[in-house]
């Protein structure tokens, strides 16, 4: 083989096999190195690159406007949900203030057995509806009549019946770290749970 067919031919500038072989690396007309051929090119590259960054914008725009529009809904659905639980609790707060006056508390009894307070005594139900649980708030007071101490007693029946009208049901409790400075001590309805 020819040695000088293997060799790559060097090509001059101005020659017309360099116009020929690379048509786009023609130099501009400042001398400051190869332009395209389209004089536009440019403008239409700026033209590509902004058109991509304004798809881009509102892309992520679409985004964070759907994340925001699936926040507020989860927000307000949370609100709704808070709104009914406070309607629910609005309505069993009534029903219990109504009711809680049919609800009496007789034979109580307060003894001190060996540094343990045993209150015992019992419900009676004077009302139409049927309750399942009452809860019951033991107050302490000293002489004052200030309030030292607060213990909570459910009383519940021992089958699981409801407590009818005029039935009544005992109840009894033991305090083993009741205040030795309570003078006075009060037992009242609370809260009560009712029948459905």
């Amino acid at each position: 083989m020819n040695k000088e067919n293997n060799e790559e031919k060097v090509v001059d500038e101005g020659s017309d096999e360099y116009k020929r072989r690379l048509p786009f690396l023609r130099k501009s007309k400042s001398g400051s190195g190869p332009r395209h051929p389209d004089p536009y090119f440019r403008m239409k590259v700026i033209i590509v690159v902004m058109i991509a960054v304004v798809l881009a914008l509102a892309i992520f725009n679409l985004y964070q406007h759907r994340q925001n529009v699936a926040l507020e809904n989860a927000s307000i659905k949370h609100m709704e949900k808070m709104r009914e639980q406070q309607i629910k609790l609005d309505k069993h707060v009534t029903e219990v203030i109504a009711y809680k006056d049919k609800l009496d508390i007789k034979s109580l009894r307060i003894r001190n057995v060996d540094n343990v307070l045993k209150i015992s005594g019992y419900i009676q139900n004077t009302g139409k509806r049927e309750v399942n649980d009452v809860i019951m708030t033991v107050y302490f007071m000293d002489e004052n009549d200030l309030l030292i101490d607060t213990r909570y007693h459910t009383a519940s029946s021992s089958d699981g019946s409801p407590l009818k009208r005029y039935q009544r049901r005992k109840f009894s409790l033991s305090i083993e770290d009741a205040s030795d400075t309570a003078k006075e001590i009060q037992v009242i309805v609370s809260d009560i749970e009712f029948s459905l």
